[in-house]
């Protein structure tokens, strides 16, 4: 019996651990699922990882996926926070299009991430995403900080005294 429920389960290929899933001691049974998108420069995308630990007591047993640029996806395999780590392109872009996921996290401003954070279906959205006239707009109240920090040189190089981690946490609502 194929289980298409299992966290693991990919459909055009064999999971990871290379099992059929009839009495599989790997099975896991799908969860809640969370998507960030957070692609542009690898130190940015380093810098927003201590949010995993926080999102994982704020999603207990999510299954988190990461967008991120196809150059940075060596930094975050293997983490044990996510499930599935995807380059940005257009065959990750398709098939998220038909997803759903509890939550949705856009921690970037470019306009192609933010238009992906907005079609995307999320039963909540978090940080960033498009308007109607393409233009940047915020998902939450608590991603104001981080968006006047975009258009506003003297708050972000004058008045600032926020880490990013402490900018990325306020806008994801994550301790």
């Amino acid at each position: 019996m194929i289980r298409n429920d299992c966290a693991h389960f990919r459909g055009d290929r064999p999971c990871r651990h290379k099992r059929v899933c009839e009495d599989c001691p790997h099975f896991e049974a799908l969860g809640p699922r969370v998507l960030i998108i957070k692609c542009r420069a690898q130190g940015d995308v380093l810098r927003t990882t201590p949010l995993l630990p926080g999102l994982r007591l704020k999603h207990p047993r999510s299954l988190v996926t990461w967008v991120v640029d196809p150059e940075s996806v060596d930094l975050l395999d293997n983490n044990p926070y996510l499930h599935r780590v995807l380059p940005f392109g257009l065959e990750t872009v398709l098939p998220l299009q038909v997803e759903e996921f509890e939550a949705v996290y856009c921690l970037d401003k470019e306009p192609a991430l933010t238009a992906l954070a907005t079609q995307v279906k999320g039963a909540r959205k978090y940080g960033f995403g498009s308007d109607k006239n393409g233009a940047l707009k915020i998902f939450n109240r608590a991603a104001s900080y981080a968006y006047r920090l975009g258009v506003d040189d003297d708050l972000k190089f004058r008045r600032n005294e926020k880490t990013y981690q402490e900018i990325a946490a306020e806008a994801a609502e994550v301790d």
